[in-house]
């Protein structure tokens, strides 16, 4: 990259004292004329005139073909510079993650979720079966304090039966309530399809 912009400044500066010799060159081509203009017949001197627009048209259009490559050679360089930007940028977004999950291997159990549409992956750390069940345990406790009407009794054949003293509704009917709840083992699917066929309204 260095010797690459070497090069173009070397380039760019031969192109610039080229153009800066042609225009040399024009002013001595139009001092010349003049000077010489008293000393020539008609005859030469509408040849001599029609030489310099001649030449004077050539270098004009040899100035405009230097300044297009100049513009040219500058609007690479300003792309070429903004994708090198946009590379390095990159490359450092890269050896980041890298470098953060292989402090996430070395720091704890787990591994890399990576997507096929280009998304950010994660790094999936699994729970172990006594942090969940202590997890579980922490949201029953919880749950229990904010529906402190609610009293577990026993367990009957696996099941814990809990319940809610009697209460006295509008119309002056006592009514009282057991819940028995199971813990079960499914995975997700299973349990919505089984869900899906109970009845609620019973």
């Amino acid at each position: 990259m260095v010797r690459w912009r070497h090069q173009r400044k070397e380039k760019l500066a031969t192109i610039r004292d080229e153009i800066q010799r042609l225009e040399n060159v024009l002013e001595q081509l139009l001092y010349k004329a003049q000077t010489t203009l008293h000393q020539l017949s008609p005859e030469s001197t509408s040849a001599a005139l029609y030489r310099v627009t001649i030449e004077r048209a050539a270098l004009h259009r040899d100035n405009l073909q230097l300044q297009d490559a100049i513009t040219r050679h500058l609007e690479i360089g300003t792309k070429l510079k903004r994708e090198t930007d946009q590379f390095r940028r990159e490359l450092h977004q890269v050896s980041k993650v890298k470098a953060t999950s292989s402090q996430l291997a070395l720091d704890s159990e787990g591994w890399w979720v990576h997507f096929p549409n280009g998304e950010p992956p994660f790094f999936f750390h699994p729970i172990p079966e006594d942090e969940y069940l202590d997890k579980l345990k922490q949201r029953e406790v919880e749950f229990t304090e904010r529906h402190l009407f609610i009293s577990f009794i026993d367990n009957m054949f696996g099941w814990s039966v809990d319940y809610v003293p009697p209460f006295q509704q509008a119309s002056g009917t006592t009514i009282a309530h057991a819940r028995f709840s199971k813990r079960l083992r499914c995975s997700l699917p299973e349990a919505c399809q089984t869900l899906g066929r109970i009845d609620i309204s019973q």
